[in-house]
């Protein structure tokens, strides 16, 4: 391999779109980032069972965001960060469930977050509230031969991958602790924080969850308050023992879509604002600005795209944003000791019509390295983020009709770039094709890099 494909080969690496970044390359979102400048100062304020919802596009950049505000948290409390989509993938084998999930199995999982953060990091002795948590859960299954399920709660938590951090030295000096930054570089994991990474055991997970066809359970459900009352229990026992307050992160449930589920998740059930924790979970920002007025367990942020174009002239780049994006890109090569080897001019391109959709630019980068690697050029050229701009452009365009393209115009032509009404707009939010940006309330535009072909921009 010569000299210019491993320095390509290292610029595809670094620009991995579906790793968070670590805190070296991270770039400040100043202005318009609800976990920095509101909801970690909140947190850190002596108040008890504060919840948030940040409510944001997937790609964005929350799973960035969230591990950073563990890191800042740390010193005070006890953190424990769980990304479920992360779970549903690879544990569950199953990543369509999670649109299928109950609220006593959303507080389950996180129950044992808090179990195997205790155990494996502070070597807690729970005395017995382990088992009755694996009771609880065995509760709320549905037995396939008549006799209640036995869940194995210790086989079930090597199944989960957490992030954790507590105060520095003591609370991670534990007999865990040595697990602290183990595959951290793999994953992004902020320094400071304790990777805990899943087993390798096939069947380790066997808890049957988010299952199609159910009737929705009830709050009031006895084996629903039992796996409530489970989880409070662990995160008092916590409490006492090491006089630190618990901060639930949950990275993840942005990834359920179905209006049903959603509403039964976060609005008709109320049982995770019932959690004796702070707690602040990503959510969908279409199906958030949906039910809004009808959320009362938590107050929710909207977390959205960077601005790269403004609402007053959405065909011009916008200064501001188009400059977060060459930082970030700058910042990674620099790490790489390498000179840019996209010049400016290119990178402010790419930015623009990733619509300030951090996982768009990100993969861009990547797209246009391939392109330099299959020509062997030391450095981007014109054609290589044509080409790039070109592939993504078609594949974004892929599968829209006249209703999809007549409302992205609507909305493009509308000064005021207000959110339709218009289930079809969710529908494009969901797919990231109608995106929010911040200002004293969110605006509306198409990812601009429909602009290239499909819709007609104005001044």
């Amino acid at each position: 391999m010569n000299d210019v494909m491993k320095k390509w080969r290292r610029v595809h690496t670094i620009f991995n779109p579906v790793i968070p970044a670590t805190a070296a390359l991270r770039v400040n979102r100043t202005g318009y980032n609800p976990l920095s400048e509101k909801i970690t100062p909140r947190l850190k304020l002596p108040l008890d069972h504060q919840k948030y919802v940040l409510a944001g596009g997937i790609g964005s950049g929350k799973s960035t965001e969230l591990q950073a505000t563990a890191a800042q948290l740390a010193p005070t409390k006890l953190v424990v960060l769980v990304d479920l989509w992360r779970h549903f993938e690879s544990s569950v084998a199953d990543p369509g469930a999670i649109d299928h999930l109950q609220p006593a199995e959303v507080v389950g999982l996180l129950g044992i977050a808090v179990y195997r953060t205790a155990k494996d990091l502070l070597g807690h002795d729970w005395k017995g509230l382990d088992q009755k948590l694996a009771d609880a859960i065995s509760g709320i299954q549905s037995p396939h031969d008549g006799t209640p399920p036995n869940v194995d709660l210790a086989r079930l938590a090597r199944g989960m991958v957490i992030i954790a951090a507590g105060t520095a030295g003591s609370l991670l000096a534990g007999p865990g602790g040595a697990l602290a930054g183990i595959g951290a570089a793999q994953v992004g994991v902020e320094s400071g924080l304790a990777l805990l990474e899943t087993v390798n055991e096939s069947t380790v997970w066997e808890w049957k969850i988010g299952l199609r066809g159910r009737n929705r359970s009830s709050d009031q459900d006895v084996p629903v308050r039992n796996v409530l009352q489970a989880t409070n229990a662990l995160m008092d026992d916590i409490r006492r023992q090491y006089r630190r307050d618990i901060v639930l992160l949950i990275d993840g449930l942005d990834r359920v879509q179905d209006p049903t589920t959603f509403e039964d998740l976060f609005v008709e059930s109320g049982l995770i604002g019932d959690l004796r924790c702070d707690l602040v979970t990503t959510l969908d920002l279409g199906l958030v600005q949906r039910y809004r007025s009808r959320i009362r367990w938590c107050r929710p942020f909207d977390f959205t795209y960077v601005p790269v174009a403004s609402a007053n002239a959405p065909s011009e780049p916008y200064p501001a944003g188009i400059a977060f994006f060459e930082a970030l890109a700058a910042q990674r090569f620099q790490k790489l000791d390498i000179a840019p080897p996209i010049s400016a001019p290119m990178i402010q391109r790419l930015a623009y019509y990733s619509g300030g959709r951090l996982r768009d630019f990100i993969s861009l980068i990547r797209e246009v390295a391939v392109n330099a690697m299959l020509d062997e050029s030391p450095r981007a050229a014109p054609k290589h983020v044509d080409a790039a701009l070109d592939d993504f452009r078609r594949d974004r365009e892929n599968g829209l009709n006249i209703a999809h393209i007549q409302l992205l115009q609507s909305v493009l032509d509308d000064t005021a770039h207000q959110l339709p009404a218009d289930a079809l707009a969710l529908e494009l939010m969901e797919r990231q094709l109608l995106l929010a940006y911040p200002n004293e309330n969110p605006w509306y535009l198409p990812h601009t890099i429909l602009t290239l072909s499909l819709l007609k921009r104005h001044g």
